[in-house]
């Protein structure tokens, strides 16, 4: 099921759930998917950004990735989503483009970040098929010889870390050119997998703390976070504003509910 959060369409799913999709997208051929992790910055930023919003929009599979998006659906429409970490969800990416033979494409990060990167995945899936990565701080020419490189090697999975609004810029840019069947934007996953920065505290991100770890490791980032009571503001107004229930809400969004996995065009 897909419900739209002020203005951000939001796909209703397990961890499992989605595993499943992306097990599904990597079948396909001459098609490309953008699986997009969707939290309440994001939201923030799609309400002013419109080329963000409609990036958000165009992607096939949009996620809860925070504790502010989880809390908002419970609040505004009694939904009750479980917060799937893309830093684990692009891991089970990972595990299952090993398990099914497919060509991986690493982009983004500093060179150090993403040779970190490569190294950890090539030894965590042991004959991963990883067939070409490139950091993100892209001259014009380097942009243009990567899309070389993809149109050349023809990816099954293209894991992007860019941060958010130029990650989901490039999918969008490298799918009207190479049919990538599982593009996913993956934003800080690659500071994690390199260990360059530490997995937030288990007991924090079940209390929906991670914002608070993240800030504590990197107060560079208090400018940005300062959208977080923005969001909840807008939440609220929402709720007094209604639409109240999920059901009201879906009668006006008629055709919301995006296409089943097995629907999509096979080769």
């Amino acid at each position: 099921m897909r419900v739209t959060l002020l203005s951000c369409p939001i796909d209703i799913l397990s961890r499992e759930e989605a595993v499943g999709r992306i097990r599904q997208m990597l079948q396909t051929k001459g098609v490309s998917h953008h699986l997009l992790a969707l939290n309440s910055l994001k939201v923030v930023r799609a309400l002013k950004d419109q080329a963000f919003a409609d990036y958000v929009r165009q992607a096939e599979l949009v996620y809860a990735d925070s504790a502010g998006i989880c809390w908002a659906l419970r609040f505004l429409y009694g939904i009750r989503q479980k917060r799937i970490p893309g830093v684990e969800l692009v891991q089970e990416a990972l595990g299952l483009a090993h398990e099914e033979k497919k060509g991986v494409y690493l982009l983004g990060a500093s060179p150090q970040v993403i040779e970190a990167t490569a190294r950890y995945v090539s030894r965590q899936y042991p004959g991963l098929h990883l067939i070409g990565y490139h950091h993100g701080y892209l001259s014009d020419t380097e942009g243009k010889e990567v899309l070389r490189q993809l149109k050349e090697l023809s990816p099954d999975f293209l894991a992007v870390a860019m941060g958010a609004s130029l990650q989901e810029r490039w999918i969008e840019r490298i799918r009207k050119e190479v049919p990538i069947p599982v593009c996913m934007g993956v934003g800080g996953s690659f500071d994690i997998l390199s260990g360059r920065l530490p997995r937030t505290p288990a007991w924090m991100g079940r209390m929906g703390l991670e914002w608070l770890f993240r800030l504590a490791r990197q107060p560079q980032r208090i400018r940005i976070m300062s959208g977080l009571p923005y969001f909840i503001f807008l939440v609220v107004r929402a709720k007094v504003a209604g639409p109240k229930t999920t059901e009201e809400q879906l009668a006006r969004q008629k055709g919301a509910t995006p296409p089943a996995p097995d629907r999509l065009e096979k080769g």
